[in-house]
């Protein structure tokens, strides 16, 4: 069964962002009227023990397509129109992962690096008739490659070293200019938090020179770059962390031995907001939000049990956060929160896995 989090998380997800990314957090302007639509993108597990790649409107699963006998994730959604766009990744008869976006339920898959390695989309931005999506593709012997695709066509983001991993984890689209942020790795194999803009790469600070850092999601508000992540301090703990153009502001945690992580951004009218997880001294990582650095821990089903946030989303003042807990029998269970209260999505078994890992919230 496929680990909970992408390899960069404990590294490579795990992204999230991310939402975005998200993370992979998305931007919409508020309307006055219609009716508020709440969405997410993650997967449930089948009686099989197959993972499913679903998102949910208002809390109705919608279960996607993916080949018969293997598995998928969904990682990002995007709502325009009364389109719902969902990228992320299935599995294929080779074993592969592929990189893929689905709209209204029609998978499309896309290109890789190589045909033999895996690959998997991470963030979808739609813009008119032009769909943008974030991820990467590679692997064994030959290293993963950051991605952008542009209605299907895929670009290669550049990294320090091509002998080296790089990750595009979060895209969003401003004006004519499309930010992604991620990671791209030194000859010393050293992970480097960064941005691209309209192609152009940005490494961004770390507490500590050679140390790692992680990008996992991207927001741009008027003329501000806004970056979610996380850089290793000297004791080699992770530490949580945003870049607003570029000058890096460090988070609150539970416990300052023990490592965090950001993963999802969004910025409101109120301020900067994330979200993430952080470790407390019994070492179970706690599922939290930040406004403006002060943390918020968000309610888990099992307190003795570990939580994740991957993704948030402000709208109208109500604070969404995407993510998944584990219950008391170790299995992990797709919810949100809004405002700080948690509610569990719906599965296909209750004795299998899933995740929420992005949101995306409309008013139609």
């Amino acid at each position: 069964m496929k680990k909970m989090m992408l390899s960069w998380k404990l590294v490579p997800v795990l992204l999230l962002g991310a939402l975005f990314l998200q993370n992979s957090c998305k931007l919409k302007e508020d309307d006055e009227t219609g009716t508020i639509e709440v969405y997410f993108a993650g997967y449930t597990t089948n009686s099989s023990g197959y993972e499913v790649p679903c998102y949910w409107e208002n809390g109705i699963r919608v279960d996607l397509s993916y080949p018969a006998g293997h598995q998928g994730e969904a990682r990002s959604i995007f709502v325009d129109g009364d389109s719902v766009f969902v990228a992320g990744y299935i599995t294929t008869s080779g074993g592969y992962e592929v990189p893929c976006y689905w709209q209204d339920g029609v998978r499309t898959d896309l290109p890789k690096s190589v045909d033999t390695g895996d690959g998997e989309c991470t963030s979808i931005w739609v813009k008119g008739t032009d769909i943008y999506i974030a991820g990467y593709s590679g692997g064994t012997p030959w290293p993963t490659i950051p991605h952008l695709w542009k209605n299907s066509i895929r670009s290669d983001l550049s990294v320090i070293d091509p002998a080296r991993n790089g990750f595009a984890n979060s895209i969003q689209v401003a004006g004519s200019d499309v930010y992604v942020a991620g990671l791209t790795t030194t000859a010393a194999g050293c992970f480097v938090p960064c941005y691209w803009k309209n192609g152009g790469r940005v490494d961004l600070s770390v507490q500590v020179v050679g140390k790692w850092g992680w990008g996992h999601a991207i927001f741009i508000s008027g003329s501000d770059i806004h970056v979610a992540g996380a850089t290793r301090n000297s004791s080699n703990i992770n530490v949580p962390c945003t870049w607003k153009n570029g000058v890096r502001t460090d988070l609150s945690v539970i416990d300052p031995a023990k490592s965090a992580s950001a993963y999802g951004i969004f910025v409101s009218a109120g301020g900067v907001h994330a979200a993430g997880y952080a470790t407390n001294s019994s070492n179970i990582t706690a599922p939290c939000s930040w406004e403006n650095g002060t943390r918020t821990d968000l309610p888990v089903i099992d307190a003795t049990r570990l939580g994740y946030a991957e993704s948030i989303y402000v709208f109208e003042g109500d604070v969404y956060v995407a993510g998944y807990c584990r219950n008391s029998s170790d299995v992990y269970v797709p919810c949100y929160w809004k405002n700080g209260i948690r509610s569990n999505l719906s599965v296909l078994d209750s004795t299998q896995i899933g995740a929420a890992k992005s949101v995306f919230v409309v008013k139609q």
